[in-house]
């Protein structure tokens, strides 16, 4: 198996609905790994990597505990990939490993100071394209010299790849704050999303028409449910054109589901 070493670029609450993402670069691609978190995990990580920390021990720092008592960290890798869940190996200084979600192992990555690498198939099915410019409108993130002399390919084969996409509950040491919409990843939610973004000289006339069409229905028929699943249909919108922008679809996108993991079954 062979794996490459992979970048975490922070935990990060995009828009419209502020999920959290672990966010990983593959360095020298061009790509990007995201991978969603549940509220609770992203949340708990995102406090830890700033440095907050309990007045008694947390479950982490239990988990930490134990594994120091069988010899630490040795590697952490990001090994399979299945229906929208990472798997990730974690070897202790014992010669055992562990199975781990990923977010537990950046945990444990981050306190024994050890690289993350992922496996090289799981990394070309998994990223998508993004520049330098993509990382930072919508992440916040100033990365130079990221690129390859391969990048215009890896461009044009994102663009018609509907394989690429993230995962979720598997994941990512800076905080970026997420400035527009979630470049790489989908709504971790399931709900669906309609409308695209308006640019160019005829988008007010457009948004005005809009805006006076609702007026009339409302007026007409009275107030309706809102179709937009976050009650922001303009951000909706723009949330599927960055979707389309990196070449993914609805479909392309995982869950933070634990009862999809095949091996629960093992």
């Amino acid at each position: 198996m062979a794996s490459e070493a992979i970048r975490f670029a922070g935990i990060h609450q995009l828009a419209p609905e502020e999920f959290y993402c672990a966010l990983f670069i593959w360095p020298g691609h061009d790509r990007i790994l995201p991978v969603w978190l549940s509220p609770i995990d992203g949340a708990r990580i995102d406090a830890r990597l700033a440095g907050f920390e309990h007045r008694r021990p947390d479950t982490y720092d239990t988990l930490i505990d134990a594994v120091e008592q069988l010899g630490g960290v040795e590697a952490v890798t990001i090994s399979h990939y299945h229906e929208g869940v990472f798997m990730v190996d974690v070897e202790l200084g014992n010669d055992t490993q562990l199975d781990t979600r990923v977010s537990d192992a950046l945990v444990l990555a981050n306190h024994f100071g050890v690289d993350i690498v992922a496996d090289s198939d799981v990394l070309q099915e998994t990223t998508v394209y993004a520049t330098a410019a993509d990382l930072r409108e919508y992440f916040g993130l100033d990365v130079q010299g990221s690129g390859s002399d391969d990048g215009a390919e890896d461009a044009g084969a994102s663009d018609g790849n509907t394989n690429g996409g993230s995962g979720s509950e598997d994941g990512p040491a800076t905080k970026g704050q997420g400035t527009g919409d979630p470049g790489a990843a989908g709504d971790p939610s399931g709900a669906e999303r309609s409308g695209a973004r308006e640019s160019g000289p005829d988008a007010g006339a457009a948004r005005s028409s809009g805006d006076e069409s609702a007026a009339a229905e409302r007026s007409a028929g009275g107030d309706q449910e809102s179709t937009s699943a976050s009650g922001d249909a303009q951000a909706d919108a723009e949330f599927s054109e960055m979707l389309r922008s990196l070449g993914l679809s609805e479909e392309d996108l995982g869950h933070d589901d634990p009862e999809n993991d095949p091996r629960e079954d093992n």
